[in-house]
């Protein structure tokens, strides 16, 4: 894994626990659409992201997270609007 790599999975924990914090700041509750959907992803990505060398699996394509991260981004758009 390159630094570029490592960059990029932290700015993806970043967005999500900033993200996580702001819901619950908005909405009062950690159970909303948005945490529902992020909060999980991202425990399944770290998990396949740790068993990809131990398992010897094709090498992941860490700028594939960028999309992952835009659609964040939109989807908490609307939360954002009607909170």
């Amino acid at each position: 894994m390159t630094p570029y790599d490592f960059f990029i999975i932290i700015s993806l924990l970043s967005e999500v626990v900033l993200l996580t914090v702001l819901e619950l700041k908005l909405w009062g509750t950690i159970y909303t659409p948005l945490n529902i959907l992020m909060l999980p992803s991202t425990l399944v990505l770290l998990v396949c992201l740790a068993m990809v060398p131990a398992w010897g699996l094709y090498p992941f394509f860490y700028p594939s997270l960028f999309i992952w991260e835009a659609g964040l981004i939109l989807f908490f758009l609307p939360s954002l609007f009607f909170s």
